[in-house]
């Protein structure tokens, strides 16, 4: 049993979870916190619990499950009593190579279930890079997937399609801008030296990260933003769309009174999610006076 769940404020502002019933948004929250969970996002669930925990009755817990799946937050089957929240690594991420251990230990220990894990394997492989780019918490995760038949999740630079398993899905649109950029392999030829990706350093880099808005966490050194700088850029975003996206958020940090908070995220966590770098970051007015 987890000790606790941690719920981000964007929860509120997403647009799939906003465009599901109030019943659904009440199970996400307790799929996200719930004591049977655990930091991996993947749990045995027996429906009898939940319904147990949310005192609902057997067609309204269904009914929002079965919502929760069509707008994809959460992949389950009334047959199988496992569920695994889609997104939870990103939601959640782990932010130290303890945590990052422990999240692979339990999915090493995960028994080959008939749901889709293919996304929380790629956010997990995405995030261990991030913690510390340890070859043996990318090899566990690779002997996992290959348990579930998925492949090897190789780190970025070994295949040229795999540079963005740090986002999302791979659009059509990203794939042919990927195609114009050079990954410059590292010495030891395991993963891409990202201080040469597509050239020398960006000239705007330096007025980005002077501009990115001030949290109240110890702000991150600028070699570590630029590595995700970069790495967005490889991916096809360009120099205009990283600097709107930036323009975005700060004026959401501003009018939300977030700036020089907790709330304000770092730089590196908004650099390495396309929600965040496309997200229209607008300001409900309904939810303003809350802030």
């Amino acid at each position: 049993m987890k000790a606790f769940g941690i719920i981000d404020s964007q929860f509120w502002l997403d647009r799939d979870l906003r465009s599901v019933s109030f019943e659904a948004r009440y199970l996400a929250l307790y799929l996200l916190s719930c004591p049977h969970g655990d930091m991996l996002g993947i749990f045995k669930l027996p429906a009898a619990y939940a319904q147990s925990d949310l005192q609902w009755d057997e067609k309204t817990f269904t009914a929002a499950m079965q919502e929760l799946s069509t707008i994809g937050f959460v992949d389950w089957s009334g047959t199988d009593e496992y569920v695994c929240v889609t997104h939870f690594q990103e939601m959640t991420p782990a932010t130290s190579t303890k945590q990052m251990t422990h999240r692979i230990g339990l999915l090493e220990k995960l028994p080959v279930i008939q749901l889709n894990i293919d996304k929380p394997l790629e956010l997990l492989t995405h995030r261990a890079q991030a913690v510390q780019n340890t070859q043996d918490h990318l090899d566990r995760i690779d002997r996992v997937s290959k348990r579930y038949g998925l492949g090897i999740r190789s780190p970025p630079g070994k295949e040229k399609e795999e540079i963005d398993h740090r986002l999302g899905d791979i659009d059509q649109k990203t794939s042919k801008k990927m195609s114009d950029h050079t990954i410059v392999p590292s010495e030891d030829g395991t993963r891409p030296d990202w201080t040469t990706v597509a050239g020398q350093k960006p000239k705007h880099f330096d007025v980005w990260f002077n501009q990115y808005p001030k949290g109240e966490f110890e702000r991150e050194s600028k070699e570590e933003v630029l590595m995700y700088y970069q790495k967005a850029m490889a991916i096809g975003y360009t120099e205009i769309e990283l600097r709107e996206a930036l323009k975005r958020y700060t004026t959401h940090c501003r009018q939300t009174k977030k700036l020089g908070t907790e709330y304000v995220k770092k730089a590196s966590n908004f650099l390495s999610s396309s929600d965040h770098l496309e997200n229209s970051w607008e300001s409900y007015p309904e939810m303003d006076k809350y802030q």
